[in-house]
């Protein structure tokens, strides 16, 4: 019917998300927080660990390294004292270094030893014997023998030119009071085995072999 308004269309109602899509971002974001967070202290956690079981290690290391030195400088010692003793014993004057295998084939001490050199003061070889049957000489023989000769004062070394093995460059008499200067080693081996005796570690690293026990 003409001039009849019609009503305007209500309009639709403008929707809101609704609250709950809200917690569950408050939560996502908490979550993530919350792995961070744990991510970072498990981080700190195991980065402390690490330092300590570094600081363990290291001193047991120091400890091992200061129970090495003690047992190889005691072992130098008796090799030092076994070749004064030898020399005591011994006439140089005619001395062969075949005379050298009879004596080092004998039971006891002198068994273990890998060789056995006698000198003149001068640095001139008087006898020698090895355990491998060579009469190979130390490459550095001279110039210990010549410290030797002037400090007057034995000397051990670490040699593994052919066999890691214990070398003492012992200043001495022979028998008849002649100066001389002799050469004694026992293979390192044994040492690393009364290493292992007393501390319970597989494996000793040896650092500066070269005059460790200077």
């Amino acid at each position: 019917m003409a001039g009849v308004t019609q009503n305007p269309q209500p309009e639709p109602p403008i929707r809101s998300k609704p609250r709950l899509s809200l917690i569950w971002k408050a939560l996502v974001l908490l979550t993530v927080l919350l792995a961070s967070t744990y991510s970072y202290l498990g981080y700190l956690g195991y980065r402390s660990l690490t330092q300590q079981n570094e600081r363990e290690r290291q001193q047991q290391m120091e400890r091992f390294s200061t129970a090495l030195d003690a047992l190889l400088e005691r072992a130098g010692d008796e090799l030092a004292r076994l070749a004064a003793s030898m020399s005591t014993v011994t006439s140089t004057r005619q001395l062969q270094s075949r005379d050298l295998d009879e004596l080092s084939s004998s039971a006891g001490v002198l068994s273990a030893l890998t060789r056995i050199d006698y000198y003149t003061p001068d640095g001139e070889k008087i006898a020698s014997w090895t355990s491998t049957g060579t009469s190979s000489t130390p490459s550095e023989a001279s110039r210990l023998l010549q410290e030797v000769r002037t400090t007057h004062q034995p000397l051990t070394v670490i040699n593994c030119e052919a066999e890691c093995a214990l070398h003492a460059y012992v200043p001495t008499f022979d028998r008849d009071g002649r100066e001389i200067m002799m050469i004694v080693g026992q293979l390192l081996a044994d040492q690393l085995l009364a290493f292992r005796r007393l501390t319970g570690a597989d494996v000793a690293l040896l650092a500066e072999i070269r005059d460790l026990l200077k």
